[in-house]
């Protein structure tokens, strides 16, 4: 068996493009990282993996392997974070039982930038099937590892115990059944009937300018019609107790 030691070098991915080609004694910062993971002789084989013709040129120059990572599309996750991640930034986004979260973190300059990718997320999210496919297996997977993981399943359990047949008492994660049979359609629905203007909440802090930040939102945002929503009935605790055995 073979152990492959694979270094990612996107020539844009740092706050200072093409950091990676900066000279660190004769060589460049990629040059080097290489020559280190080489000269520790814990890996079999070393490739440097790269979007740039820059880096893959200097690697194959210096007698390294490199290899050309291109992109098959120009929009989507990938293009997203790297907009944002080629400014130095920082994108992520988060569930909980009452909220989905997106947040980006960048420097003071490029928060227009930051709310445009924000916006884009909320507005124009396809959810190409392609793309849902393949997080369809991630998010399978996560649920069959947090069933083996006492101290993930025993909130779970929490939450279903004291909040049954109710919103509050399901998991965020949902059931392997319904994440196997979800369709492009049902995510399109849902953000239909769920990301309306009244169901937004925006913040912002830092190194920011409060009436830019609403002039923007307000130019994004304002044709995104209100949604008319039933109110939701508020969350009963109920509590009671719940346990299973299982030999480890």
């Amino acid at each position: 068996m073979k152990i492959i030691a694979m270094i990612p070098a996107r020539y844009a991915a740092t706050r200072f493009p093409g950091k990676l080609m900066q000279d660190l004694g004769g060589k460049p910062v990629i040059v080097r990282t290489y020559e280190s993971a080489k000269a520790t002789q814990l890996f079999d084989e070393v490739y440097v993996v790269t979007d740039s013709e820059i880096i893959f040129n200097e690697i194959t120059s210096h007698g390294g392997i490199a290899i050309m990572s291109r992109k098959e599309h120009e929009c989507g996750s990938d293009r997203i974070a790297e907009a944002i991640e080629d400014v130095g930034g920082y994108i992520n986004a988060y569930t909980s039982r009452e909220m989905t979260a997106y947040y980006v973190r960048v420097l003071e300059d490029d928060v227009p930038l930051a709310l445009d990718v924000i916006s884009d997320i909320v507005l124009n999210s396809i959810f190409d099937p392609k793309e849902l496919e393949i997080e369809r297996g991630v998010i399978l997977q996560e649920i069959g590892q947090s069933l083996d993981t006492p101290d993930d399943i025993i909130f779970d359990w929490l939450q279903e115990a004291a909040y049954p047949n109710q919103s509050l008492g399901r998991t965020i994660l949902g059931s392997s059944e319904r994440v196997s049979n979800f369709s492009q359609e049902d995510l399109l629905k849902f953000v239909s009937e769920h990301y309306g203007p009244e169901q937004m909440v925006l913040s912002a802090a830092g190194a920011v300018n409060h009436n830019q930040i609403v002039s923007q939102i307000k130019a994004l945002f304002d044709k995104k019609a209100p949604i008319l929503k039933t109110k939701t009935p508020p969350s009963i605790y109920h509590g009671g107790e719940r346990y299973r055995w299982k030999k480890i």
